[in-house]
């Protein structure tokens, strides 16, 4: 028997994950997306599941140069089995699909003959669905086997008991510091990246021991460098510096609140800083972290 489970999620909050999920960044002065597949997690929460209510739809992927993780949570509803994993083989190609379909879709899954289709309102669209297709459209990994590393980072960094990172032989190890900032803030920080067209995709943050302040930094002299204070709930307790990558204005792009920014010092170890950026709670029903690993030539 060919049993199919159904996802009900809304066309905005999957447009929302889907958009986020992407990761855009410059190199060498083009755009690109750093993710470009997905193997978007459908599950049953256990809060009604006689109804198929109180469902998530969880998307985790690494950015393509394995420098960043990110990872997004939507409200859905699951009919059918507890867990449902739909390949996603063209982000693009999924969000020139929805654009036309209704506020509400309805995707199922066909495992066996590797087809999925979303429907709205009369309207069905079917398309290719394999976790066998590529991840990049040059990759060696399938999207099945580039989720799954994806999920051993998540693994490290992603917890219920706390924030910290776990190593490759099993420690703990605790951020430097934490932030809380206004995303908004940190946007109008990133974005002066674009000022003239520059699209360095450099971010040189930092913090002075008892100041206020993060400090952002981005451009160059030629076309305009920029230095922004953006502003901390508490008082920084250290003193650091260092560059990051990643695209982290589109990153920040769609948010809205506050988020918690932390740190992790992994210098002794020969790998530079790397930040764990947390929304725990977006627009009420929703779940966003990235994590980026810092520009070790910095």
């Amino acid at each position: 028997m060919n049993l199919q489970t159904s996802v009900e999620i809304t066309n905005a909050d999957l447009t929302r994950l889907l958009t986020i999920m992407k990761r855009k960044q410059t190199v060498n002065g083009k755009q690109q997306a750093q993710v470009e597949s997905l193997l978007l997690t459908c599950l049953h929460t256990g809060l009604d599941k006689v109804n198929g209510k109180s469902g998530q739809a969880i998307a985790s992927s690494l950015t393509r140069d394995l420098s960043g993780l990110t990872q997004v949570t939507m409200p859905c509803t699951v009919n059918g089995e507890d867990v449902c994993n739909i390949p996603i083989q063209s982000i693009d190609n999924m969000l020139g699909i929805i654009k036309y379909h209704g506020q509400l879709l309805t995707l199922v899954f066909d495992k066996e003959n590797n087809r999925l289709r979303i429907k709205s309102r009369g309207k069905q669209t079917t398309l290719d669905a394999s976790g066998d297709a590529k991840a990049f459209s040059h990759s060696p990994d399938t999207i099945s086997e580039f989720h799954r590393k994806g999920i051993e980072l998540v693994n490290r960094v992603w917890h219920t008991d706390g924030v910290y990172y776990i190593t490759g032989n099993g420690d703990k190890i605790k951020p430097l510091a934490k932030y809380t900032v206004d995303s908004a803030d940190m946007y109008e920080a990133l974005r002066c990246d674009t000022m003239n067209g520059q699209r360095l995709n450099r971010y040189t943050l930092g913090v002075e021991y008892d100041s206020h302040h993060l400090q952002v930094e981005v451009g160059d002299f030629h076309l305009g460098q920029t230095v922004t204070d953006v502003a901390l709930k508490t008082k920084a307790k250290e003193t650091w510096k260092w560059q990051f990558d990643g695209g982290l204005d589109e990153v920040f792009k769609p948010m809205t609140g506050s988020c918690d920014i932390y740190i992790y010092d992994f210098r002794d170890f020969g790998q530079g800083m790397r930040l764990y950026i947390h929304w725990p709670n977006v627009m009420g029903s929703s779940e966003f972290f990235a994590f980026q690993a810092g520009v070790l030539t910095y």
